[in-house]
């Protein structure tokens, strides 16, 4: 009897442990996230839907004045076009294919990350230029609203 339920427990540990790992690699091995092989978009096409929502949900919280409106535009237009210089490095990663040697996958991380700490760089110089042109009240709001916005999912204020 003992010998019953320890070969049904292994079968059925094996199973879903077989079941889960299935699950993880029809989503790109990373969930439901922004690069899951099963998702019904590209990643740049969400990510792109994603910056545009964000973008009209931060718009109608500052309730902007007139003369910060074109503030706003160019603000929108660089953040839009700081996310298609993102997009097209995320192309270019993806295109270059999976690296066959340690040394070839580390010297591409350090690539990635000089590129994302200059447009993290970037990004804040964007940010400071239309921050500055808000009230208090506004910079309240932009705080607690450009979480997702600028950090694509990341909670404002979370280090990970």
């Amino acid at each position: 009897m003992k010998s019953r339920i320890k070969t049904s427990l292994a079968v059925a540990l094996l199973a879903s442990t077989l079941l889960g790992g299935a699950v993880m690699a029809g989503h790109g091995g990373h969930g439901r996230a922004w690069g899951g092989a099963k998702a019904e978009q590209p990643v740049q096409e969400r990510l792109g839907q994603h910056v545009e929502e964000g973008l009209a949900r931060l718009e109608l919280a500052l309730v902007l004045t007139a003369e910060q409106k074109p503030a706003w535009a160019e603000f929108k237009q660089a953040i839009k076009a700081h996310t298609e210089q993102g997009l097209k490095q995320i192309g270019e990663h993806q295109a270059a294919g999976k690296p066959t040697t340690v040394v070839e996958s580390l010297r591409i991380q350090e690539t990635a990350s000089r590129e994302r700490a200059q447009g993290l760089a970037d990004l804040r110089k964007i940010v400071e230029t239309f921050y500055g042109k808000l009230g208090d009240a506004q910079k309240t709001v932009f705080d607690a609203e450009s979480g997702s916005l600028l950090h694509h999912g990341r909670r404002a204020g979370r280090r990970s």
